[in-house]
C-alpha cells in the first residue's frame, strides 16, 4: 500500500473530518496514557554545564510549516504568521534573565517574539545569528516560553530561518 501525495480533502470533507477526529482521539490517548515520549522540562538559573539552554528541536510543541533537523538539533522554516514553538522550563532561582536565541538566517527578525511570564517580548538586537531579547523577571518554578512569529511584514515568501539554541542568562538573583 502507498500513501497517496494529493490533497482530498476537499473533494471529500466527510471522510477528512472523520479521519481527523480519529487522529485527534488517538493522539490525545497516546499523550495521556504515560508511555509517550516528552520532552525534557529545561533547568534555568544556575550557570552549570548543561542548564539554561534547550536545543531548537527540543520543542515541547510545534505549530507551523517547520522541517527538523536532528543531526543539527534545530528547527528550521519559522517564518509563516502564527508559526511558533513552545519550550518547558524549571526555574531553579528568581531573577532577571535575558534570552538569547542562536540559529541562521534570522534576518525577518521584527516579526519574531517571546511570550513568557505574561509578557510579550521583541528582539532588542538582532543580527541574522542570534538574537537578543530584553530582560525579564522570571520566578521560581515550572512555566513554558514561546518562541514565534507575528508575520506582520506580510511576506509569503518561506524562510529558511533556522533556531538552534535558546538559552537564558542570568543577570540578578533576587
Amino acid at each position: 500500500m502507498t500513501a497517496r501525495r494529493k490533497d482530498i480533502s476537499q473533494q471529500h470533507p466527510e471522510l477528512f473530518s472523520r479521519f481527523k477526529t480519529e487522529l485527534e482521539k488517538q493522539f490525545t490517548a497516546i499523550m495521556t496514557s504515560g508511555r509517550a515520549c516528552r520532552m525534557a522540562i529545561h533547568p534555568v538559573g544556575k550557570n552549570q554545564a548543561r542548564q539554561n539552554t534547550c536545543q531548537g528541536i527540543e520543542a515541547k510543541r510545534i505549530v507551523g510549516a517547520f522541517s527538523c533537523n536532528p543531526r543539527q538539533r534545530s528547527i528550521t522554516g519559522l517564518a509563516e504568521a502564527g508559526a511558533h514553538a513552545v519550550y518547558a522550563i524549571k526555574v531553579l532561582e528568581d531573577g532577571t534573565y535575558r534570552l538569547m536565541v542562536n540559529g541562521s538566517d534570522l534576518g525577518n527578525a521584527k516579526d519574531c517574539y517571546v511570550e513568557i511570564a505574561s509578557r510579550s517580548l521583541k528582539p532588542e538586537d538582532a543580527t541574522p545569528e542570534k538574537l537578543t531579547f530584553p530582560p525579564l523577571e522570571l520566578r521560581k518554578g515550572k512555566q513554558e516560553f514561546t518562541f514565534g512569529v507575528n508575520g506582520s511584514s506580510g511576506a509569503k515568501k518561506k524562510s529558511r530561518a533556522s533556531i538552534k539554541m535558546l538559552r537564558f542568562i542570568q543577570l540578578a538573583r533576587r
